[in-house]
């Protein structure tokens, strides 16, 4: 019987980086998506992830920090990361 392929390492080093999040970053990026949520009018949707994150209407505030800037962001380094591993 043929032995099984090792998982790959990208997933032990996401279970890793996720299993790290603590409570305040969780809180940090709830924040975020409440910020994006509000500012571009997704009303509904605002109100349901404050209702399934149980966060208290006025418990949050709208953040100098965009998610839209972050997943910018993270899309170059991903691109730079990639284009380096083709190097």
């Amino acid at each position: 019987m043929p032995a099984s392929a090792p998982a790959p390492a990208h997933k032990d080093e996401n279970s890793t980086k996720i299993a790290s999040v603590t409570t305040e970053m969780k809180g940090n990026l709830h924040e975020l998506i409440l910020d994006y949520l509000h500012r571009n009018g997704f009303s509904k949707s605002l109100k349901r992830f404050q209702s399934e994150a149980q966060i208290q209407t006025d418990a949050w505030k709208p953040s100098s920090l965009h998610l839209e800037d972050m997943f910018c962001k993270h899309n170059v380094w991903n691109s730079e990361a990639f284009t380096e591993a083709d190097a």
